[in-house]
């Protein structure tokens, strides 16, 4: 709705919304869970679920659902994030690295500075080392491809499109894939296809 595909939650043909409303059946949903959040009485539940998602039409886009600490996994700030580890006898996670943290990485293996990767030119050590921060940048939760292309002063398409040619030349480019490798690890950033 917010994004504009559609002006209701049941107007959006690839939602198990209608299902949950109980306006058609896929066999394998199980509704059950989330039904049993409003009510145990199945028709009053599908009538309170259409009150709370026509409630939010029309809302902002709520920041605090989308940031949290710890990787975004946890919704809080970081005191009650420690807390929650240190209650449940877990580990606290790794903290996302910061955008600068992931571009100072790319640009000691590329042996430049953070002025030269915001620069207009189109050298080819630059381009990959612009390609290698949005490559990371894609793998690494915690930092957006936005925030990236602001900061290197970039079209969002363009170091979008960057970063997938780098990620197909990985594919047959073992020296490239490790270079990848080597930056993710010598800053801890926590790379899932590395």
């Amino acid at each position: 709705m917010r994004a504009g595909l559609c002006k209701r939650a049941d107007d959006y043909a690839w939602s198990s919304y209608r299902a949950y409303a109980g306006d058609v059946t896929i066999p394998w949903l199980y509704r059950q869970e989330i039904l049993g959040r409003f009510s145990d009485d199945e028709a009053r539940a599908q009538a309170l679920l259409r009150d709370f998602s026509r409630g939010g039409v029309g809302e902002p886009r709520q920041q605090a659902f989308h940031q949290g600490s710890h990787l975004g996994q946890i919704l809080g700030d970081d005191d009650f994030a420690e807390q929650a580890f240190r209650l449940s006898g877990r580990a606290g996670m790794k903290r996302a690295p910061s955008l600068q943290r992931v571009v100072a990485a790319v640009c000691e293996a590329y042996g430049m500075d953070a002025a030269a990767l915001r620069a207009q030119g189109k050298g080819r050590a630059e381009s990959e080392a612009r390609a290698m921060a949005a490559w990371i940048v894609q793998q690494t939760e915690g930092v957006t491809l936005t925030a990236l292309a602001e900061l290197l002063g970039r079209d969002l398409s363009a170091i979008s499109q960057a970063a997938g040619r780098l990620r197909k030349r990985m594919e047959s480019d073992q020296e490239l894939r490790e270079k990848a490798e080597k930056i993710a690890k010598s800053t801890e950033i926590p790379i899932s296809q590395a």
